[in-house]
This record gives structure tokens, C-alpha cells and sequence, in this order.
């Protein structure tokens, strides 16, 4: 059996520390990583909300258009079919 010395100790615990600061750097990055694909997410969000509003504008438009038309097409057939030509 080997004995551990005070100094094999304190190499480790150095080594330990070591690896504690690199893991807090990479958690640090980590984070500011997913903080940015949050706001690109965000940003995509937001255009994808504005596509909608206008393809809702578009769509209203185009129904009520549709609309007017199908009335005006109703009252050309009833005229047709109630009031014949004598």
C-alpha cells in the first residue's frame, strides 16, 4: 500500500480547483449561448406574430370582398328569377 503525503493532497485539491474555475467558464458560456438562441427566438416570435397580422388583414379584405360580390350575384339572380322580363 502506498501512503499519500500532504503534498499528494494539495496537488489534488489544486486539481480539483482547477477544473471547478474551467466548469464554471464553460457554464458561463453556456448560458450566454442559450440566452442568445432565446433572443433570436424571441425575434423569430415577434416576425412571425407580424405575418400573421397582415395575413389576417389580407384574408378580411379578400372575404369581404368575396362577400360583396356573392350579394351583388344574388340580387342580379332573384331580379332574374322573380321580376322576368315581360
Amino acid at each position: 500500500m502506498t501512503t499519500v503525503t500532504e503534498s499528494d493532497l494539495k496537488e489534488l485539491k489544486d486539481l480539483i480547483l482547477g477544473i471547478d474555475k474551467k466548469l464554471d467558464v464553460y457554464i458561463a458560456r453556456t448560458d450566454e449561448k442559450f440566452k442568445s438562441v432565446d433572443q433570436r427566438f424571441d425575434q423569430i416570435e415577434k416576425s412571425i406574430d407580424s405575418v400573421n397580422a397582415r395575413l389576417n388583414t389580407f384574408t378580411l379584405g379578400f372575404l369581404s370582398i368575396v362577400g360583396i360580390l356573392v350579394t351583388g350575384l344574388l340580387g342580379i339572380v332573384t331580379k332574374v328569377v322573380f321580376f322576368p322580363n315581360p
